[in-house]
């Protein structure tokens, strides 16, 4: 537009093509400030969505505990040797605890069953995750148990024809409560015998909330054959020694298998990785939404001062204070923000809920996020344009008179 302003006319600062300039400076000022608004807010419902995660009662201790990828020899003989293994590494004296499991709390179940009452036909069935590991599991990561036992290693090798269940799981059979579950059969499509319930834990997420927690079934290492990790609780003190003597101790064990571990709060940062990248991306965001709309204040302030350069030393002259000037330009301009801001509300509260109800669990949308956001976004607008209407007008007001 303005290579296209002939030369005389720009001589004399005369535009033309388009009328209202200033109402046109004010529309995409304002659509800055909806942009600005509208990801302000959502940079703060994100962040307090991933803090929610990492905040949140999981239904399992994550403190301390690490996870190291065991050898496959998924038979009775190989399940025995890593069995011995872990009681190897238990009686560590910075270890609290440990566990061979195929599941981590950490990741999504490897594996899901259907279950069955004995008696019933295949229309009763019903799905149910299925965790496969050994008498410590729940001990390990702190799980629990609401009624009857978790395996004991001794039945384990006796009898290893027990499961333990959740909660949801007892809620989905119909079951009045965890003790009444106790003794019960259940069948498991492929299996060809019943098992008995042995005890009921409590909830707790298996992989990621973005999903409600799911009946589950535990099975005991020692009737599947399979298994993937060692669960290991450490004590509180110096994680970095307490790893050098637990690879010691691996390789006396499993000398040609090499020691990868990794902590489980580690584990849960890559299970919520495009929430954790979606924080990153909406805090860059955020700055540079607010460097824009900063800029476009600081153009649409400065052209207004500009022009009203003489009013403003007419005003001084007449016994105007700096604070009534202030209070003038602020009055003009807060407009802007205060209807940008009320446009990007609804925007943000629509969009917003619709992300947040992907998930099962998630925080209330309330209006205190959209009234502080839009109120520091008010504020700091204030602030610079008081800070600018003050610099201009420190300038002597027979200078402000006496300007083209």
């Amino acid at each position: 537009y303005l290579s296209g302003v002939p030369v005389v006319k720009s001589l004399k600062k005369q535009l033309y093509g388009i009328r209202n300039h200033n109402i046109i400076r004010k529309c995409l000022v304002g659509v800055q400030f909806v942009t600005a608004a509208f990801v302000m807010i959502g940079s703060f419902i994100i962040t307090k969505k991933v803090d929610f995660f990492f905040s949140k009662q999981l239904g399992f201790n994550k403190e301390y505990v690490l996870t190291v990828q065991s050898p496959r020899n998924w038979t009775p003989e190989g399940v025995r040797q890593s069995l011995d293994a872990r009681n190897t590494l238990r009686q560590l004296p910075f270890i609290l605890n440990a566990s061979l499991s195929y599941d981590l709390p950490s990741k999504s179940p490897g594996a899901s069953v259907t279950v069955f009452k004995p008696g019933t036909d295949s229309s009763r069935t019903s799905p149910s995750q299925l965790i496969m590991c050994d008498n410590l599991f729940a001990h390990t990561y702190g799980i629990e148990l609401l009624a009857g036992t978790f395996f004991s290693e001794r039945e384990d090798l006796q009898t290893p024809d027990k499961i333990v269940i959740n909660e949801a799981h007892v809620s989905m059979q119909g079951w009045a409560s965890n003790s009444d579950a106790i003794g019960k059969q259940m069948r498991i499509a492929g299996f060809s015998d019943p098992f008995t319930i042995s005890g009921v834990v409590k909830n707790f997420h298996l992989g990621s909330m973005q999903e409600a927690i799911k009946p589950q079934t535990f099975l005991p290492v020692l009737y599947t054959n399979t298994y993937r990790y060692f669960s290991l609780k450490l004590k509180p003190g110096n994680a970095s020694n307490h790893i050098v003597a637990l690879e010691e101790a691996w390789k006396t064990k499993f000398p040609c298998v090499p020691f990868e571990f990794q902590f489980l709060d580690d584990s849960l940062k890559n299970l919520y990785q495009a929430e954790l990248q979606l924080k990153k991306a909406s805090i860059t965001a955020l700055l540079l939404s607010s460097i824009l709309v900063m800029l476009g204040i600081i153009g649409l302030v400065s052209i207004s001062l500009q022009k009203r350069t003489r009013e403003i030393g007419i005003r001084r002259v007449l016994g105007a204070n700096v604070f009534s000037l202030i209070r003038l330009f602020v009055k003009e301009f807060l407009s802007i923000a205060i209807i940008g801001s009320l446009i990007a509300i609804p925007i943000s509260w629509l969009v917003l809920r619709k992300w947040l109800n992907e998930y099962a669990y998630r925080i209330e949308l309330n209006l205190y996020p959209f009234l502080l956001c839009i109120f520091l976004l008010v504020f700091c607008t204030s602030l610079l344009i008081s800070w600018l209407t003050y610099r201009f007008s420190q300038i002597n007001p027979s200078r402000n008179i006496n300007s083209d």
